[in-house]
């Protein structure tokens, strides 16, 4: 994502700010160990753990029982990077179809996608999957796989 971002110039207040996951009970912090743990092997090998004996150094505060930081964490508008990525990709020969929600996605042969709404169907060799947790379409098998993301500003950023 920074690579597109940063290669198409999207204004979508991309950072590079770090994350901090703090345990507010004991158990917590376990869960939150186990978590830290499956990221280190894959997308995130520099998290690191902080425990509560530390977390007065970390955060200035004893309340919490530890915590993890994710120091490549990245922050960014995610409206203002859907738009740009459509932009981008309209300006690099992609046709968007817009307020014309998807009915199926069938692959009818090769690396062909066929995609069909309720105006018609179109066929394409690579379908970006863009999706929330509709209750309604045919994406059920996503919406028990989305991570919810938490993405909070100060209304200061958002206005320039």
């Amino acid at each position: 994502m920074e690579q597109i971002v940063t290669e198409e110039g999207f204004d979508c207040l991309f950072q590079r700010v770090g994350k901090l996951k703090l345990a507010a009970k004991p158990g917590h912090y376990d869960k939150i160990a186990r978590s830290q743990v499956m990221l280190t092997r894959g997308p995130d090998p520099d998290t690191f753990m902080v425990p509560r004996s530390e977390s007065r150094t970390e955060i200035g505060s004893d309340r919490y029982f530890g915590g993890t930081v994710s120091p490549r964490s990245t922050n960014m508008h995610m409206g203002l990077y859907g738009q740009g990525l459509a932009e981008a990709a309209a300006r690099h020969g992609a046709r968007i179809y817009q307020d014309n929600p998807m009915n199926g996605l069938r692959r009818t042969g090769g690396s062909v996608h066929e995609v069909t709404t309720p105006h018609g169907s179109v066929r394409a060799n690579q379908v970006l999957l863009a999706t929330g947790v509709s209750r309604v379409g045919p994406l059920g098998w996503f919406r028990g796989r989305i991570v919810p993301v938490g993405a909070h500003y100060r209304y200061q950023d958002l206005v320039r």
